[in-house]
């Protein structure tokens, strides 16, 4: 997910438009499958919807403080969403909305809008609560590498003894050795991150030099 996020637009009038002005007229709704919610879940997915006034023009900006809108304005603004048009009646707008995983305070979804083209900007706006107690598994899991097969593991000890150089083997071979010196356990341990470095860059070699067979 995204951790790009825009801010909500448009913050003054334009053109013909009066700056926004508070209007609590909308009817928000946040709902898990048909349940409407008044909390969130950091991974959940819900459907988002917004109910205009009747026989209104709308054309309006939809801010959220984080997450993801399932048609979003553009890609670098995953959090908002522009709908409708000046030239025609628009009720009701309907969308997927995805809270983030990092969120732990409130998600406010802001509503820029006017009713024509000649209308002031109303702002409308809902907050709900984000629980994380409820966040859901691919958020909770921690990112681990990928395992190495027992392929890529037999053509590392290949790589070992065909494509190691004689100055590698020798600093393989010191690197093993000041494992077991009086330097105690941090040196034990450098010596074996250097020796895995080592085997990574020659696996590396190897996977390259089969590209180009």
């Amino acid at each position: 997910m995204s951790s790009t996020t825009c801010d909500p637009y448009p913050t003054r009038g334009y053109g013909l438009h009066g700056d926004p002005q508070e209007d609590g007229s909308l009817a928000f709704a946040m709902l898990e499958v048909d349940k409407v919610v008044d909390s969130l879940c950091p991974g959940a997915e819900y459907n988002f919807s917004v109910t205009f006034p009747l026989n209104a023009q709308i054309h309006a900006y939809m801010t959220a403080t984080s997450g993801e809108f399932g048609n979003p304005f553009s890609p670098s603004c995953p959090n908002q969403v522009v709908t409708g048009s000046a030239d025609f009646v628009e009720m009701q707008y309907l969308d997927s909305y995805i809270v983030d995983c990092s969120e732990t305070g409130d998600v406010i979804i802001t509503v820029t809008w006017a009713r024509n083209k000649t209308d002031y900007y109303h702002r409308s706006s809902i907050t709900l609560p984000v629980n994380e107690t409820c966040k859901l598994e691919p958020c909770t899991q921690p990112s681990t590498p990928t395992p190495v097969s027992s392929e890529e593991l037999m053509d590392s000890e290949e790589i070992e003894g065909e494509n190691t150089t004689d100055e590698e083997k020798h600093e393989s071979e010191e690197m093993e050795g000041e494992g077991t010196t009086e330097e105690g356990e941090l040196g034990r341990r450098r010596s074996l991150t250097s020796l895995i470095r080592l085997h990574q860059r020659i696996f590396r070699q190897r996977r390259a030099s089969r590209k180009h067979l």
